[in-house]
């Protein structure tokens, strides 16, 4: 198990892969985490309001602030998928705004929608 590192409580980054590192990935002298989501909110419609992980420091996380991060490359976020792994959240623009959803993969299905309540 990695000691904790200056990098508000994730892993010390022990393997390095070009400019990947585990789940950070630095960019233009920036750090950027790539979140694991493992539950979403949702309201009463079934849309996703905010995604979390329970036990990291920034979970939950409104959806507002996630797409932010998303869409100025602060931070991604991934849900795993049981056969296809992880598969990216992104920012999709609908007819009533901005929603969070993950990239296709096998199905049309929003993986999403899928994942226990927090």
């Amino acid at each position: 198990m990695g000691r904790q590192g200056p990098f508000l409580g994730l892993q010390t980054i022990r393997k390095r892969t070009n400019r990947q590192y585990g789940n950070l990935t630095l960019e233009r002298n920036n750090i950027m985490a790539r979140r694991k989501v493992t539950r979403s909110r949702k309201d009463r419609d079934g849309d996703i309001t905010a995604l979390c992980n329970s036990g990291e420091f920034w979970s939950p996380r409104l959806k507002r602030d996630a797409i932010n991060d998303i869409e100025s490359g602060t931070h991604s976020y991934y849900v795993d998928v049981p056969g296809t792994g992880a598969v990216d959240i992104r920012v999709v623009k609908g007819s009533n705004g901005k929603y969070l959803r993950t990239d296709p993969d096998k199905t049309s299905r929003n993986n999403l929608d899928d994942l226990p309540d927090c």
